[in-house]
């Protein structure tokens, strides 16, 4: 990874979230953590990076819609969990996001 990369991913807050999140193709598996630019997903299995998924999640659990983005897998810590970076989050997921962090 860049070093520039790694820099710009820690620009983002990081926060616990520990959810259930829908991976398309994989199932449901655990988040850690969640930024604006990412989070970290539990798993026993090995990711290469640059893998892409299709995400579905939800920040609590009252809400109505999932919010529904692609991701790719920036880096993996070998039989624990990877590191996903989000690519096409719509405008408005990204705000419910970034009110989510803010509040925590």
């Amino acid at each position: 990874m860049a070093e520039t990369e790694h820099h710009e991913r820690r620009q983002c807050k990081r926060i616990p979230f520990s959810k259930e999140v829908e991976v398309l193709g994989i199932g449901i598996l655990r988040s850690s953590d969640l930024s604006m630019g990412g989070m970290h997903l539990e798993t026993a299995n090995s990711f290469l990076v640059g893998t892409v998924f299709d995400l579905s999640f939800n920040l609590r659990e009252a809400d109505e819609h999932p919010i529904r983005t692609q991701a790719r897998v920036a880096y993996t810590h070998e039989g624990m969990r990877f590191g996903l970076s989000f690519f096409s989050l719509k405008l408005e997921d990204r705000q419910k996001i970034e009110k989510f962090i803010e509040q925590a």
